[in-house]
């Protein structure tokens, strides 16, 4: 096997694959890295599967059922402005409709700490293509005032908008087909976006 690097500054990473292939455990692994490496990051988990990472120092995961509530945006903001804390929400309690309202606000508020201070270091959405359907949304837009530092994991690129896509330079995938359809989606979302070079890596 052959290691894969990603960098940590100027990266904006799509993950793609089939349900059940192993995204949220690639995202995962890079989640880790990046907290081992000291960066911080938010990371909205619609359905529950980064737990694991509340055993890591540095990061608080909150949300999910029967466990903390969710912070406010106000909350957020805070936390960002003063700590360095990993953010883990856990929106698997909430309707399909309460996640994207929850994660737009969310998005919004991260961005805007993050063009003022710096923090999160990354932003990672898994089930992207809830908050982000391919017509556009408001957590699409809030998104775009961020040029590096984002993990979007979903089914396959062309569920997000074409702009967004766009604006990703790092694919991995964990299926050689999902692959290739996400080849194709990043060049033609890169002609759209004029973002520039792109870099692929399948794993």
């Amino acid at each position: 096997r052959t290691p894969v690097t990603i960098p940590v500054h100027g990266a904006n990473v799509l993950v793609v694959g089939p349900s059940g292939s192993g995204k949220s455990t690639l995202a995962g692994v890079l989640a880790e890295r990046l907290v081992e490496t000291g960066r911080c990051l938010c990371l909205l988990d619609p359905e529950g599967d980064y737990l694991t990472l509340g055993e890591l120092v540095g990061v608080v995961v909150l949300g999910g059922k029967g466990h903390q509530t969710l912070p406010t945006a106000q909350e957020v903001e805070r936390l960002f402005r003063h700590s360095r804390t990993s953010l883990v929400l856990n929106l698997s309690a909430m309707s399909r409709a309460e996640k994207v309202i929850y994660g737009a606000q969310v998005l919004a508020t991260a961005s805007a700490v993050r063009a003022d201070r710096g923090l999160p270091h990354w932003i990672m959405i898994d089930e992207a293509h809830h908050l982000m359907p391919p017509e556009g949304s408001p957590a699409a837009d809030a998104l775009s005032t961020v040029h590096e530092g984002i993990c979007l994991i979903t089914l396959t690129a062309d569920m997000l908008p074409p702009h967004v896509v766009g604006s990703m330079n790092t694919l991995a995938s964990t299926e050689l087909a999902a692959f290739t359809e996400g080849r194709r989606a990043l060049a033609w979302g890169e002609e759209l976006a004029n973002f520039g070079q792109t870099s692929e890596v399948a794993l």
